[in-house]
């Protein structure tokens, strides 16, 4: 699985966290793009944000989604800091995110 591969990179320990970030929002885009078929590669945040809505995607998971989304953008466009403790959270949140049920109304996929 690509975060377990994120996960031995380690870049957090090293403060690397834009690229983590980074690497994040690609494992992030590609999973909706394989399953919501909302994301188109080189979308903006705001873009992909309305690709998941017009996907019916959930709006509580959209909101999460937004969230995360603006946050690593953030770190890799603003550098932001964060720590060590938010990236293990972004990537257990990612990975809960894509480990979820994977029914139609969750993925966003219309009938």
């Amino acid at each position: 699985m690509e975060l377990a591969a994120l996960r031995r990179l380690d870049l957090p320990a090293r403060g690397q966290f834009g690229e983590h970030a980074l690497h994040l929002t690609r494992i992030l885009r590609r999973f909706l793009e394989a399953t919501a078929g909302a994301a188109s590669p080189g979308d903006t945040t705001p873009e992909l944000v309305d690709h998941l809505r017009l996907a019916k995607l959930d709006p509580a998971e959209l909101r999460r989604l937004e969230d995360w989304l603006r946050l690593w953008d953030r770190l890799k466009f603003a550098r932001a800091g964060s720590t060590l403790e938010e990236a293990r959270r972004a990537e257990s949140n990612a990975e809960a995110f894509i480990r979820r049920p994977s029914t139609p109304a969750a993925i966003g996929k219309v009938a």
